[in-house]
């Protein structure tokens, strides 16, 4: 059993039970479900610190309606305890009525507690303090995968009970410090939305080349993009040849001409007119042209094994890291063959199915391998860059970054991003993709201010918890000294708690299991004005 709390508190105050400031505690009941009705059920998920969120609402089949007494219809102000659940065990709502029903109950996972005595939102603050919701494990019974909050855990809770006129000022008090409690929770969470868009905002400046306007004032001997761009051009075509090569020797085949030369293919040139202008010396081009996207192989999951060469699959790629869930092998004998497809530390990878998250961050799935993944190899549905060496890999990996490369992606992916039909690009979608090109200067220069930036946005993202968590301590330590007597002025001109809870029991006694009453002792009290020992 659960050994009772109590502590000291100020003189006009007493400790009593759930028992004695309640006319009724039970458990609801299990219904038989309906996909709607006139009496809806209020079940865990509806049950919230801040009140019941009727869109989680399920409802009761007419031909059970007649086992619902009226005693469990749920009255105005009665407490909601979840009493069963991970995650879910011990939150509490007070209830209000539902509009548009006349009638609501509980299911047989929620203790319903109808108060006497003292002010529902005052026991439903104690409920919600760091004294009781500390102590929830030990009140619980049952097996490890069943557990709930027994009733008789329940009506032996010790409650430290303030005269009623103190209560009022308590909850008065309490709701006014939660309301501003609530305003910069609600802050908080719309901190990473602000950064995020400070982040892209960042990003869309380095490529209209606003972050280093005075940095191309200075610079005079600098190589105008579209010359650097045929260079890449160049470039492209030796790695074309250098690829197919490679591929007719994992083939043990030979080139015995130079007629496979005339297969190349290059991509067509980027018509700039109805894009956005650039500044002097930089010039558009397509992905296709700097950095075309490589598709994987399609090693069939037969040859899948838990050792040997690491295969990477598009549930590996996120938002900026490399997962390890579902990771699978490929033999490393046989791996040889797969040359063109073997992996860099370096690598810039993207997830080709669902490429951006629907959800959440919203960003593009792509990452930058580390060298645990030098030697492993590119499977189906994930996508390599093949950066050339006159793009900096770190601008790249800026521009497939920003939201100007998530948007195309959405633009021109297949399915839809809500998820009903599954979204996935193709390496032809990809490389569509234009890109501003500067100088290889200004490249660098780009990467080392928009990385700086993007670092400090990285630094306030960090501390986000750290406020998260600062604050819930800041609720909890109100609500100690709320119910420590510390948050209001004590009043001489209140009547004593032990006054009132003698006169409710003399008249109505306390709960029991099915809503009649039981007498009870005087409760106890322990009168001190110093720091709670909780």
């Amino acid at each position: 059993m659960n050994e009772p709390l109590e502590y000291p508190v100020p003189p006009s105050w007493g400790w009593t039970a759930i028992e004695d400031v309640t006319s009724y505690v039970q458990r609801g009941k299990s219904p038989k479900y309906a996909d709607r009705s006139n009496l809806p059920v209020i079940n865990q998920r509806c049950i919230r610190w801040h009140g019941v969120e009727a869109e989680h609402l399920k409802f009761i089949d007419k031909s059970q309606w007649a086992a619902w007494g009226p005693e469990r219809t749920l009255r105005d102000g009665d407490i909601l305890w979840n009493s069963t659940g991970t995650g879910t065990i011990g939150r509490a709502a007070i209830y209000r009525p539902l509009a548009g029903f006349e009638r609501v109950v509980a299911d047989s996972h929620v203790t319903v507690l109808r108060v006497k005595s003292v002010l529902p939102e005052y026991l439903h603050a104690w409920i919600r303090s760091p004294s009781v919701q500390a102590r929830i494990d030990a009140m619980q019974v049952g097996s490890t995968n069943q557990v709930e909050l027994g009733r008789g855990e329940v009506l032996r809770t010790r409650v430290p009970v303030a005269p009623a006129e103190e209560q009022r000022r308590i909850v008065a008090k309490l709701e006014a410090l939660q309301a501003r409690s609530r305003r910069a929770r609600d802050a908080l969470e719309a901190v990473p939305q602000l950064l995020e868009r400070l982040r892209q905002s960042i990003l869309a400046a380095a490529f209209r080349g606003d972050l280093t306007k005075d940095w191309r004032a200075k610079q005079k001997d600098v190589e105008p993009a579209p010359e650097l761009l045929e260079r890449i051009r160049t470039e492209r075509r030796k790695n074309w040849e250098i690829s197919e090569v490679t591929k007719s020797k994992a083939k043990d085949k030979r080139l015995t001409d130079q007629k496979w030369k005339a297969r190349y293919r290059e991509p067509a040139a980027v018509d700039p007119g109805a894009l956005a202008e650039l500044p002097e010396g930089w010039c558009w081009a397509s992905l296709a042209e700097v950095a075309p996207l490589q598709p994987g192989f399609a090693f069939p999951s037969s040859g899948f094994r838990a050792d040997g060469v690491r295969l990477l699959k598009g549930i590996n790629v996120r938002d900026g890291w490399i997962s390890l869930e579902e990771l699978h092998h490929w033999d490393q004998q046989d791996s040889r063959k797969y040359a063109p497809y073997r992996l860099r530390s370096g690598d810039i990878v993207l997830a080709m199915d669902r490429p951006v998250y629907s959800s959440g961050s919203r960003r593009t799935k792509v990452a930058r391998l580390d060298k645990t993944w030098e030697g492993g190899l590119l499977l189906q549905r994930v996508g390599r860059f093949q950066s050339l060496s006159l793009l900096n890999p770190d601008y790249l990996m800026l521009f497939v970054e920003s939201f100007i490369f998530r948007d195309h992606l959405i633009s021109r992916q297949n399915g839809t991003q809500d998820g009903k039909d599954l979204p996935h690009v193709s390496a032809g979608m990809v490389d569509s993709a234009v890109v501003p090109i500067p100088s290889l200067q200004e490249q660098v220069e780009i990467v080392r201010i928009a990385e700086s930036a993007v670092a400090a946005i990285g630094n306030l993202e960090k501390e986000l918890p750290g406020a998260s968590s600062r604050l819930a301590a800041l609720d909890n330590a109100v609500l100690g000294h709320a119910f420590a007597g510390k948050l209001v002025p004590q009043e001489a001109n209140d009547e004593p708690a032990e006054a009132m809870l003698a006169r409710a029991r003399s008249t109505s006694g306390s709960a029991s299991a099915n809503g009649s009453t039981s007498k009870r002792g005087r409760p106890r009290s322990t009168h001190s004005a110093d720091q709670p020992n909780d």
